[in-house]
């Protein structure tokens, strides 16, 4: 073998070495926010808009911190966290405004915090 012919053959020894990390690469199927994790955060932003339409705004603000804690705690990235919030704040939003047009009963503060604990523990379960 000429130097060209070896240099070419480390060239392609190279390539397909890099190939075959680039097939390693996460997947968007092993992506953090799979459907059960999104409807536990959703569950965490509809949960949040009852409570501030409902005025249990102690119990309910506190839920936006667990979505900070999941994003941080996983290392999402940028594209991911905004997934992440849309979720929280779009079912949030939803919930106050389905509150406005009387769509549900306000439950009681007790009865409120008791499903915010218990949505809590979901996420926690799901990450």
């Amino acid at each position: 073998m000429d130097n060209t012919s070896s240099s070419f053959c480390k060239a392609a020894v190279f390539f397909l070495a890099l190939g075959g990390s680039l097939l390693a690469l996460p997947t968007q199927a092993e992506s953090p926010l799979t459907e059960k994790r999104m409807q536990t955060i959703e569950t965490l932003g509809h949960l949040t808009g009852v409570g501030l339409f409902c005025g249990h705004h102690d119990a309910a603000v506190p839920l936006k911190e667990v979505v900070i804690e999941v994003a941080d705690k996983h290392k999402m990235d940028e594209a991911t966290r905004a997934k992440l919030g849309f979720a929280y704040h779009s079912t949030r939003d939803k919930a106050f405004n389905d509150g406005k047009k009387g769509e549900y009963d306000c439950p009681k503060l007790q009865q409120f915090q008791a499903e915010a604990l218990l949505a809590k523990l979901n996420v926690s379960q799901a990450f």
